[in-house]
């Protein structure tokens, strides 16, 4: 179940407030799993997945192949640790 916050930052009389949602993420071996973490990273997956794996694949010096492959998945596992 997601934890939800908030945290509010002040700084010379201004005050930001940041709303997060702390929560898990459906298994990365789910399309899901896998929508979720690119968008998580900046990364657009509608309307078409293949498009976000392929920025992602990109940016990171992965073969760009638009499918998730097993060096994709575990470079999106590391992703969310860094």
């Amino acid at each position: 179940m997601p934890v939800r916050a908030s945290c509010h930052v002040e700084e010379d009389g201004f005050e930001d407030v940041f709303r997060l949602q702390v929560g898990e993420l459906d298994p990365i071996e789910t399309d899901e799993g896998v929508v979720k973490r690119l968008a998580n990273l900046g990364y657009a997956t509608t309307p078409d997945l293949a498009a976000g794996l392929s920025s992602f694949q990109h940016a990171n010096g992965l073969a760009v192949t638009g499918t998730l492959d097993d060096a994709t998945r575990a470079k999106l596992v590391r992703s969310r640790q860094d």
